[in-house]
């Protein structure tokens, strides 16, 4: 099993069953040894998983649906959403707040009353924060990045104007900031120094995964995959072999692209033909399999379109 089906399958799966239901239904697959009835297990987990997936789209989607509405001036983000599964809000936090770079806490109903996550982004120590806040807790505990919470919802919104008016974030904190190991060129990259970079694995905190910078790519070809069209394709113009991938952000990045140069030259695009857009990329190198062809591919972490410029 590769590290990718580990990571963002077989983990994400077993997390499932402690969230919906009970962790016990995972270390049951694992002590089976009987084949049918593992494989029923297995059809038991990954429902639960695809559950969790759609309650967890839902979630972001009622809370980014309260920000945009409500939220959107506040620098500290406090979402109270009452009917979202306490176990998810966690994760909303975070996609909550990697939309907007704001400090982000999701608050739902939970078996002890009104309970939530919060994550944060560098510079707001969440944690600080909540104990200057703590008459209007009832508990409370975590770290710089992340913190969970309970509190009486009578207190919601007095804790969400305390946070806000107590803020020393200004507006440059705000800026999302993307840091990058060193430029490098991407027809620089090869099958070796893929190979090498693996030396420097396990990542994960205290250990982050090598990112790498290039300007001022041209775009030859954009493709739209995956079974729910959520997965950005694109091919290089100088550099036809090497294909770069966005997994998230793929909505923002093609409206980016729509408002920046056009629905007509996003088309173009589309069907490969000349067209204007350059993008600048922050990625990491990683090796594709796919249908026993093995070829090197850019994963792309950020991104920025350039401004519109005259045709090439």
């Amino acid at each position: 099993v590769g590290s990718l089906s580990c990571g963002f399958i077989i983990g994400p799966s077993f997390n499932a069953t402690g969230r919906l239901d009970s962790a016990l239904i995972g270390l049951d697959l694992l002590l089976e040894k009987d084949e049918i009835k593992a494989q029923e297990k297995v059809k038991t987990i990954r429902a639960l998983n695809d559950e969790r997936k759609l309650m967890t789209e839902k979630g972001i989607e009622k809370i980014a649906n309260q920000v945009q509405n409500k939220y959107l001036d506040s620098k500290i983000i406090v979402a109270y959403e009452p009917n979202i599964h306490e176990s998810i809000a966690g994760i909303i936090a975070g996609r909550i707040k990697e939309k907007y770079n704001k400090p982000t806490i999701v608050l739902t109903n939970g078996k002890e009353g009104v309970k939530g996550s919060a994550r944060s982004i560098e510079g707001y120590h969440i944690y600080e924060e909540l104990s200057k806040a703590r008459k209007y807790l009832n508990r409370f505990g975590g770290h710089p990045m992340a913190a969970g919470l309970s509190l009486d919802e009578i207190n919601i919104e007095v804790l969400r104007n305390f946070l806000n008016n107590n803020s020393t974030l200004t507006n440059e904190d705000l800026v999302p900031k993307v840091y990058i190991d060193i430029p490098l060129n991407i027809s620089s990259i090869d099958m070796g120094l893929v190979q090498e970079l693996k030396i420097l694995e396990p990542h994960g905190k205290g250990n982050p995964k090598p990112l790498f910078g290039q300007r001022d790519l041209s775009i030859r070809k954009i493709n739209v995959i995956g079974s729910k069209m959520n997965v950005l394709k694109f091919q290089f113009l100088n550099t036809p072999d090497m294909e770069g991938i966005m997994f998230s952000g793929v909505d923002e990045c093609i409206a980016d692209i729509v408002n920046t140069h056009g629905e007509e030259e996003y088309n173009r695009a589309l069907l490969g033909k000349d067209n204007n857009i350059k993008i600048d990329i922050v990625y990491s190198p990683s090796i594709n399999e796919y249908m026993g062809r093995i070829s090197v591919q850019l994963v792309i972490n950020n991104y920025r379109i350039q401004k519109n410029k005259e045709r090439r």
